[in-house]
Formats: structure tokens, C-alpha cells, sequence
């Protein structure tokens, strides 16, 4: 199954190393030849767990550029997030005068990453071929 990875590329060049379960996935451009702010896939690569209830170790670092990271697709989307770290930090909810906080899964959020930070966190391949 092929699984997208959603965000955005705020400055170009952008780079980014993906690592799945301690093996590279990927090194190198994203967003070639797409206009700046603009939603797109980040990055699609192969989903090769052997059961649909495997959970995956993941880590997005950014090498140059700044991109967002958003929900990951397989057949349809359903943001199920596990353990979210930004360089070794849970994410901040928003501030109190926004009139909501974040569900607990962090369902719908895109988390900005610069050059030089790493975004860690945990997928399942869900049975409906949802991850994330």
C-alpha cells in the first residue's frame, strides 16, 4: 500500500530524512516544482508492515528548507497520532484565547519544522488504510 505524507514547503530547497522502524525511506528534495504554501505530499513511500495493527516507529528530519507535517493517507484519512515528539518535546497545545485546545490524537494539525529539527512519532496501518 502506498502511504502520503501531507504538509507543505515553506522555502526552497527543502529536505527531509524519513526513518520507519530504524530503516531510511527516504533522503533528500521535496516538493520539487510546487508552489510555495501550498498543500501537497510531502512524500509518498511503500507501507509494507505484515499485519494491519502493526505500529510503526517514524522520524521526519529537516536537513534544509522549512515544511509542515501533517496527517498521513493510505485509502482515506484519519488522523490517529501516537506520541508526537518535536526534537524530544511533546507539542504545545494553542493558547487559551483560540477557544478550542487540540483533540488528544492531535487530529487535523500540521506541526512546522525547520532545518536542523526532528519530528517523532508512531503510525498504524489501520484496517481501513489509515495511518497515523
Amino acid at each position: 500500500m502506498q502511504v502520503n505524507i501531507l504538509g507543505r514547503v515553506f522555502s526552497t530547497p527543502a529536505a527531509i530524512t524519513v526513518i520507519k522502524d530504524g530503516v531510511e525511506i527516504h533522503s533528500g528534495q521535496v516538493g520539487q516544482g510546487m508552489p510555495l504554501d501550498t498543500d501537497l505530499h510531502l512524500l509518498e513511500f511503500d507501507w509494507d508492515n505484515a499485519t494491519d495493527d502493526a505500529i510503526s516507529a517514524v522520524s521526519i528530519s529537516v536537513t534544509t528548507g522549512v515544511v509542515t507535517v501533517g496527517a498521513c493517507l493510505g485509502q482515506a484519512l484519519c488522523d490517529m497520532r501516537q506520541n508526537i515528539l518535536i526534537n524530544g518535546q511533546a507539542p504545545e497545545e494553542p493558547a487559551s484565547d483560540l477557544g478550542f485546545t487540540p483533540a488528544p490524537n492531535w487530529a487535523g494539525w500540521y506541526f512546522e519544522i525547520s532545518a536542523g529539527e526532528t519530528i517523532t512519532f508512531n503510525m498504524r496501518n489501520h484496517p481501513l488504510g489509515t495511518i497515523m
